[in-house]
């Protein structure tokens, strides 16, 4: 092969794209040829930035493919109410409310409740009689060594509480 013949192949041995025995022709040339070495070395250095772009230009970003990915399906959930019923429920909802509350008014003042405020007074039970409890029996000494259980019928009566005073309370029928 001649000079002009391995200058050809230089862009293809730079690509990997010549068979061995060519590939081996073109790589004894150019150890002894000064000029095919710069040819292939600018050859070698465009095939990198050949192969770089490549990859770049095939490898698209993540913001790129979101356009051409189909929309995440969402579950549906079955709605009692459609369209026009669902702008009417709140307003239903306060009618009700509305009548409900004039219906309990309207009940609470034909119950004899007027809108004056009572007294009412209130008085708690009281009683004189004195209570019998064990609170207040008197503690046995005995030996620890010989404790019994000794049962006393001796019990002291508890005064009875003081009187409670009245109370009085209003009340509002409202």
């Amino acid at each position: 092969m001649n000079h002009e013949q391995i200058l050809q192949q230089i862009p293809d041995y730079a690509l990997g794209l010549l068979p061995q025995v060519e590939r081996q022709q073109v790589e004894s040339h150019a150890q002894g040829c000064p000029r095919c070495q710069q040819a292939l070395a600018n050859e070698q250095r465009l095939g990198q930035l050949v192969r770089s772009t490549l990859h770049a230009a095939t490898e698209p970003a993540p913001r790129q493919l979101r356009p051409f990915m189909p929309p995440i399906p969402r579950r549906q959930t079955p709605s009692l109410l459609h369209g026009w019923q669902k702008q009417l429920a709140p307003i239903v909802l306060l009618l009700m409310l509305l009548l409900g509350g004039m219906g309990w008014n309207a009940r609470q003042q034909s119950n004899g409740f007027s809108n004056n405020p009572m007294l009412l007074v209130m008085t708690a039970t009281t009683t004189n009689t004195p209570t019998v409890t064990a609170t207040k029996a008197p503690p046995t000494q005995m030996p620890t060594s010989t404790a019994i259980a000794i049962s006393t019928d001796d019990h002291v009566a508890t005064p009875a509480p003081n009187p409670t005073p009245l109370a009085l309370l209003a009340y509002f029928s409202n």
